[in-house]
């Protein structure tokens, strides 16, 4: 697109990568450690890595307001990407955070898919996963929009038990957060920062390295399964 950009103002494009990925990142209302970002940038450019759609090294988080009675909640809720061999994609429900249900715990089985023609759209980031409105109401096939391995936990066990059973109601998406790990030694957070100003828009807020350990037990590294 920048490329095009150039070419429309007939400018020879002379933009280096480095200068791209720096410009990514949100300087207004954060400090970044200098030798923190330069060692980041050196590791993407050095093994010249790219992300990818399709990888299941990034996640996002969906902080939704939803209604228990008279009572409002914001749950995040966090979903990624499955894809198989053909790249054929859709967004799963991975787990939950913050949710303490005042139901009886649930004791049924891990429930069974209903339908492959009910999934959550692969392109749903793009308008914030405003799909989840429709999600939430398909009762009848609201497991197809799980990830059944998310079912070990109990906390979400009991959410998609409320779910289903009525007792939350989805209210709207506030905000969306996503966390990369598809760089060797890295996660980083993007968020969306509307301001004026060229450093505006979908912008790195957080950077941090991380072991493969870490990255391996991401789920417990959000408290996806054990909070």
């Amino acid at each position: 697109f920048i490329r095009q950009v150039y070419e429309s103002y007939k400018v020879k494009y002379n933009v280096k990568r480095e200068d791209l990925i720096r410009s990514l990142f949100n300087y207004e209302s954060e400090t970044w450690d200098s030798i923190l970002l330069n060692s980041f940038v050196d590791a993407v450019l050095s093994k010249k890595q790219l992300l990818s759609f399709y990888s299941n090294q990034w996640y996002a988080e969906a902080v939704c307001v939803f209604k228990d009675g008279e009572r409002e909640m914001e749950i995040p809720v966090f979903l990624r990407v499955d894809a198989d061999e053909e790249n054929r994609s859709q967004w799963l429900i991975e787990g939950i955070k913050k949710y303490h249900s005042r139901a009886p715990a649930p004791t049924s089985a891990v429930p069974a898919r209903t339908s492959k023609a009910k999934f959550i759209h692969p392109a749903s980031h793009s308008n914030n996963f405003v799909v989840l409105s429709t999600v939430f109401d398909d009762k009848e096939n609201l497991s197809n929009y799980f990830s059944h391995e998310a079912f070990k936990s109990d906390m979400l066990n009991a959410f998609y038990t409320d779910i289903k059973g009525g007792r939350l109601k989805l209210q709207y998406v506030k905000r969306v957060k996503y966390y990369f790990l598809q760089i060797d030694g890295w996660m980083f957070t993007v968020e969306r920062f509307q301001r004026k100003g060229l450093n505006s828009g979908w912008l790195i807020s957080h950077l941090q390295k991380i072991s493969t350990s870490e990255k391996q037990n991401f789920h417990q590294y959000l408290s996806l399964q054990n909070q």
